[in-house]
């Protein structure tokens, strides 16, 4: 597996510290664990659309069930806030996760997940194990973001598996229940088949789909320390709302208004060495985790009521190849593990230009498109890369 590092500025330098502590207390069955690192939700650890483990280290305090078919989990991750135009760092921003699955048989499982982001303040009612949070944070107020989802997987026959989640931020759930699907939809969905024949040197051959719609992850400041319209947009007003953690994004790597076919395979030449392969196509339109899509001109406007994924005139495409090679080598009471990993990118535009309407609906920056592509050689896996839009 591939990460990115906690990015960092020394004098002139700049580093991707990477430190991690872990403790845990308990069985295999039930134990709790707290530390300083990385931590990954669901069936897609690598880069899953809930808690992916490119994001930052965090603070972690999680309680853990593991019964013989159903599995529970209770997580709190300490993350840092920034501003609304994503400057300054600031503590006491939280994400609470609750998660319960059930393998109903041998070949399926499904289970349900909610997480809430909130800060500037630390809550115990979201430590209360079964509740569900977003039933929660109605009562508190309404003054935090909540999500909701889905997730499962089947095994199949011939070393198959099909895992699937669908994990949503804001769903317009009276337009919904009227059938009226050109409506609002804030949401993430990835699905994966995988192949895992158990060999010695081939492990597994992965096809992941992913697609994150506009506005996903987003959220305005009006929730706790914005108390009226002027001040939630102002930029310098901290954000403890939106899906990020020192900046980058929670989830997935994707933007919002974007999506990805994958294609990853793991080999294993030899019990040291471990080689990961991987491919990529993704597509981006407008869209940026700084920009929530409400207006702010009136509180509580929103302006992205109707589908509109994909739909821009500026879309961008990518493609991508790499590959992570691992050696690890025991010493006693640890492993040296040696990682170089290399990701080639091919990306290029639809030709014309467009514009970018912002929050506010009444502002229009022109955007003159790149007719020609470029090719970016880099170290570490990109996500898409469009004006207006910072790469997590």
């Amino acid at each position: 597996m591939h990460h990115h590092g906690d990015q960092a500025k020394i004098g002139n330098f700049e580093a991707n510290p990477a430190l991690v502590s872990t403790v845990a207390f308990g069985t295999e069955e039930f134990y709790f664990q707290t530390g300083f690192n990385r931590a990954a939700f669901g069936p897609f650890l690598a880069d899953s659309v809930v808690v992916s483990e490119d994001a930052p280290h965090a603070g972690h305090f999680s309680l853990t069930w593991n019964g013989k078919t159903a599995n529970f989990t209770k997580l709190l991750l300490a993350l840092t806030a920034q501003t609304n135009s994503g400057t300054g760092v600031y503590n006491r921003k939280y994400l609470s996760l609750t998660s319960l699955d059930w393998q109903f048989a041998y070949w399926g499982q499904i289970g349900y997940v909610g997480s809430i982001v909130y800060g500037g303040y630390l809550d115990p009612v979201y430590f209360i194990p079964l509740t569900d949070l977003m039933y929660m944070t109605l009562l508190q107020g309404d003054m935090s973001n909540s999500h909701i989802g889905l997730y499962g997987s089947l095994y199949l026959p011939a070393y198959l598996t099909w895992d699937l989640i669908f994990y949503a931020d804001d769903l317009h759930f009276n337009d919904i229940v009227t059938f009226n699907w050109n409506t609002r939809w804030k949401f993430v969905l990835q699905s994966a088949l995988s192949w895992s024949p158990g060999g010695r040197i081939f492990k597994n051959l992965g096809l992941e789909y992913t697609m994150v719609t506009p506005y996903t992850y987003t959220h305005p400041a009006h929730s706790y320390e914005a108390r009226d319209a002027a001040t939630t947009w102002a930029p310098d007003t901290v954000n403890y709302l939106n899906y990020t953690h020192a900046g980058q994004n929670l989830g997935v790597s994707l933007p919002p208004n974007s999506l990805r076919l994958a294609l990853k395979a793991w080999l294993t030449p030899n019990p040291e060495l471990s080689l990961d392969l991987r491919g990529s196509w993704q597509v981006c339109g407008e869209g940026d985790i700084l920009n929530h899509g409400w207006d702010k001109t009136i509180d509580r406007v929103y302006i992205y009521d109707s589908w509109q994924w994909l739909t821009d005139d500026i879309l961008s495409h990518y493609l991508q190849a790499g590959f992570d090679l691992s050696w690890e080598y025991p010493l006693g009471m640890g492993v040296l593990r040696l990682t170089a990993g290399y990701t080639f990118q091919y990306g290029w535009n639809r030709q014309g230009d467009g514009t970018y309407i912002l929050a506010n609906s009444t502002e229009i920056i022109p955007i003159t498109e790149p007719k020609a592509g470029g090719i970016m050689a880099q170290t570490t896996s990109l996500a898409c890369l469009h004006p207006g839009a910072g790469r997590n």
